[in-house]
């Protein structure tokens, strides 16, 4: 249970979540800026005020157990969380945590399908649409992760693709041809 009293600083508040899944740990990295182990949350995301929503208090201070999948998460103070704060000893519970890990799954899923649509409309093969969302996303896991995005994938992928590198050397020859052409006319133009 995500339970712990806040650490105090000027401008920001400490708290711990368990996040079950190495994979959505991972994932979390992509969404937030980390320092050290500490993830800088924000509104700006989804997944942010909705960390921010689930915030739970307490008069007495609570005990946790920090495992692997504990994760520390640093919230920059409000006016309301400052006037908690100072009285209460704030935490996520089991069902705060669950709700949490569960919302940033499926927001890790329809970010993956999203990807997913707009490679496959420009014809990227689907070996390349899962290695480029890996390392765009910085999602470079245990081969068993891996395996599982690309099962993910094959269920949804079509047959017909073809790789990035010809796709996007295509693009570029275009561009340059027509580049080439409005300078051509430009200069016979003048």
């Amino acid at each position: 249970m995500g339970r712990k009293k806040m650490q105090k600083d000027a401008k920001h508040i400490r708290i711990l979540l368990n996040i079950k899944s190495e994979y959505l740990r991972k994932y979390l990295e992509f969404l937030f800026k980390k320092e050290g182990d500490i993830f800088i949350l924000d509104r700006n995301c989804d997944f942010g005020k909705y960390c921010f929503l689930n915030i739970l208090k307490s008069e007495i201070p609570l005990k946790i157990e920090k495992t692997e999948q504990t994760v520390t998460i640093e919230i920059p103070k409000s006016k309301n969380i400052d006037r908690i704060d100072e009285k209460y000893y704030l935490y996520y519970d089991n069902f705060a945590e669950q709700k949490l890990n569960d919302l940033l799954k499926v927001i890790s899923n329809i970010d993956f399908r999203e990807y997913c649509i707009s490679m496959r409309e420009i014809k990227i093969k689907q070996k390349d649409i899962i290695n480029s969302y890996l390392i765009s996303r910085k999602l470079i896991l245990e081969k068993d992760l891996t395996d599982m995005i690309k099962k993910r994938f094959q269920r949804n992928s079509e047959k017909n693709v073809i790789s990035l590198q010809k796709m996007l050397l295509y693009k570029l020859q275009n561009a340059i041809k027509l580049q080439n052409k409005n300078i051509s006319n430009s200069i016979s133009g003048v």
